[in-house]
């Protein structure tokens, strides 16, 4: 599937305009989303161990668990105005069926 290709051409050459993207895992994303749904700080989470992104995206930190040694990663809230959704099927209501992940 990829990028959808006006979304890359911003990121890339920045035609019509620039954008700045976050990169997230799967269920990374979805912490965040939730977090800002719940009007959370930050959702903890165990899934970027032996990733990158933390290194690259400033909205992933290591979080000292006050019960121990040990830690785990925590994602910022993101509460969007705008998202783009991209599905299988749609009908003239705004209903979408999403196939997969």
């Amino acid at each position: 599937m990829g990028s959808l290709p006006a979304f890359r051409r911003a990121t890339e050459e920045g035609i019509p305009t620039d954008i700045e993207l976050e990169e997230y895992t799967h269920f990374g994303m979805i912490a965040a989303l939730h977090a800002g749904a719940a009007n959370l700080p930050f959702a903890p989470l165990r899934g970027f161990f032996g990733s990158d992104l933390p290194k690259h995206n400033e909205n992933i930190a290591q979080i000292k668990i006050p019960f121990g040694d040990d830690y785990v990663y925590g994602v910022a809230p993101i509460k969007p105005d705008v998202a783009v959704v991209r599905a299988q099927r749609a009908d003239e209501d705004g209903n979408a069926h999403l196939c997969g992940i």
